[in-house]
This record gives structure tokens, sequence and C-alpha cells, in this order.
């Protein structure tokens, strides 16, 4: 019997459905990593604004009742001004950790697509083997079939 025809271009496209499902898993797991991110960013900005309401009473408690000078007042609140500010930072990096999380998820679908992609191409090509099989088979089949034919035409004559 002889050998199917696209044995080497199945092989390929078997290849490629293993690496596409690589692709996918790999993706999966860098959406838990941006998910975590994403938790972690939640987590500092939680334990910042903790310790910002924290820190400004402290602050305001060093100098509530006592005689300060206007400096002082100045300073307290450009002491709180700045904790404030940093509570933005904390904001962004928590958007950032989503963004990011947002498009892994997209590369995980396109990953998942890509990779129905490839087994289909590969079911089509194991389709087409089946059928070739099966047309093999027949002709073999009808070649043996006239052979038989033959051998008994010869046994006619002799």
């Amino acid at each position: 019997m002889t050998a199917y025809v696209l044995k080497d271009l199945l092989r390929v496209r078997h290849l490629r459905e293993q690496m596409a499902s690589d692709a996918v898993v790999k993706a999966k797991v860098k959406v838990l990593e941006a998910e975590e991110d994403v938790k972690q960013a939640e987590k500092e900005l939680e334990d910042y604004l903790k310790w910002q309401k924290e820190e400004e009473e402290r602050l305001f408690q060093k100098v509530i009742k006592k005689k300060v000078k206007r400096m002082n007042i100045t300073e307290l609140r450009q002491a709180i001004a700045k904790i404030r500010n940093k509570i933005d930072d904390y904001k962004k990096a928590v958007e950032d950790a989503k963004e990011a999380l947002r498009k892994r998820e997209e590369e995980l679908v396109a990953a998942r697509a890509y990779h129905f992609e490839m087994i289909r191409n590969v079911e089509k090509l194991e389709d087409h083997k089946s059928m070739w099989m099966e047309e093999q088979n027949k002709e073999n089949e009808r070649l043996a079939d006239l052979e038989l034919e033959e051998v008994a035409k010869a046994k006619q004559y002799d």
C-alpha cells in the first residue's frame, strides 16, 4: 500500500496545532499573572489609603491644641498634599494593571481562536486522509479482482 501523499503536510499541521495549544496554555498563565498583578495593585492602594488616613491623623494630632507657627501649618498642608498626591500613583498602577489584564485576555481569545483554526485544519486533512485511504482500499480491491480474473482466464486456456 502506498503512503499517504500528504503525510508531511499532516505532520506539519499537527505540529502547528500543538504549538497553538501551547500558546493557549501560555496565554492562560499570563492572564492569571495579570489577575494577580491587579489584586496586588488594589491591595497596595488599599494599604496606602489606610496608612494615609492614619498618617494624616497622626500629623493633625501633632499640631492640635498646640501653639504652632504659620510656617509649621504650611509644612503640614504640604505633607498632607504630598501624601494625597501619591494616591493618584497607586490608582494609576491599578488602572495600568487592569489594562494589562484586558490585553492578556484579548491575547488569550486570539490564541484560542487560532488553536481552533489549527484543529479544524488538522481535522480537514484527517478527513481527506480517510477518504484517500478508502479510495486506495477500493483501488487495491479492484486490482486484486482484476488479477483474479486474469488468473482464472489463464487457467481456462491451460
